[in-house]
């Protein structure tokens, strides 16, 4: 997953990036077995996500 990760970096295909990296250190996290965690974490990644997209909108305006 890792060099798929790198792949898509390199690619320059954010989106893939982006799904890889989450998917990557959420199973990471998942390997401790601490669901509320890995949700917690989770959640707090998409907002992030999210707060990124609305600020590179509001400077491309």
């Amino acid at each position: 997953m890792a060099e798929q990760i790198t792949d898509a970096a390199r690619e320059g295909d954010l989106t893939s990036f982006l799904d890889l990296d989450r998917q990557f250190h959420l199973g990471l996290l998942e390997l401790r077995g601490n669901r509320r965690l890995v949700a917690m974490v989770g959640q707090l990644r998409d907002q992030a996500r999210m707060q990124g997209f609305k600020s590179s909108r509001t400077r491309a305006s």
